[in-house]
């Protein structure tokens, strides 16, 4: 015989298993990281449907969160290949036209990740910064038509004191 809680609709949806389950059971850490789990996959799916919601996702790897703590709430949340990002890293700034045909031998580079780790954590950020001077970082991202664009002025330092900073990173208004 079957167990009681397995109906034709449970067959068909293993869902309704797990949630009645849950309230069978009154396990409220369980209910919690269920609808954390929930409340992720409907912001994952917004990316898909709603412009706003891809571009809030985008400024969070151009580091340009609206704040701190949300930035932290979303960390949880896959981020691997979401958008096509790229980078162009340049000497001097580049003018509105300079970024859309970089010229010889600038060119935007694709990354996997987050556009920002060319300045923050990958191991090209030691080849980018290891000369004194100033950096420019442009950074864009894209998902389907929404685009997200920042740039950045990375001052490396010709001597760094023990405990100081090696480089200061100034966020730029684009051209």
């Amino acid at each position: 015989m079957a167990p009681p809680y397995r109906t034709a609709d449970t067959a068909r949806f293993p869902a309704l298993v797990f949630v009645r389950s849950l309230r069978q059971s009154r396990d409220r850490f369980a209910a919690t990281i269920a609808l954390l789990m929930c409340g992720y996959g409907l912001l994952m799916l917004s990316i898909a449907v709603l412009p706003g919601t891809s571009a809030w996702w985008m400024r969070r790897f151009h580091l340009r969160s609206d704040s701190f703590v949300l930035w932290a709430i979303t960390q949880p949340a896959p981020w691997m290949y979401n958008f096509e990002n790229h980078v162009l890293v340049s000497e001097r700034p580049l003018s509105a036209p300079e970024l859309d045909r970089p010229p010889t031998p600038l060119a935007w580079v694709a990354v996997n990740h987050q556009s920002a780790h060319e300045i923050t954590f990958t191991t090209r950020r030691a080849k980018h910064l290891r000369d004194p001077g100033d950096k420019y970082f442009y950074l864009k991202s894209r998902y389907r038509d929404v685009r997200v664009r920042s740039a950045y002025r990375v001052v490396v330092l010709d001597e760094v004191s023990p405990m100081a900073r090696p480089a200061e990173v100034i966020s730029l208004e684009l051209p």
